[in-house]
């Protein structure tokens, strides 16, 4: 599944390409929630998938490498 597509068809919007990558793991977790509530995929696993492609497609480095930083989950 491409997340992104997704989401832009779910109207939701994405996060500016320069914003720092902690934002972009704040509004990965805050949108995974989101598709928890509306029982769409289960938070963490929807977490992982959005941030994954999010960093891929505006860094070209996968979340958890070693040029992306680690895969944290944020704190509620």
């Amino acid at each position: 599944m491409d997340w992104m597509a997704f989401l832009k068809a779910y109207g939701i919007l994405l996060p500016s390409k320069t914003s720092s990558p902690e934002e972009w793991k704040e509004w990965a977790y805050e949108t995974a929630a989101l598709m928890e509530q509306e029982n769409i995929e289960d938070r963490i696993q929807a977490f992982y998938g959005i941030l994954g492609v999010l960093q891929l497609g505006f860094t070209g480095y996968y979340s958890g490498s070693q040029n992306a930083g680690p895969w944290k989950i944020p704190a509620e």
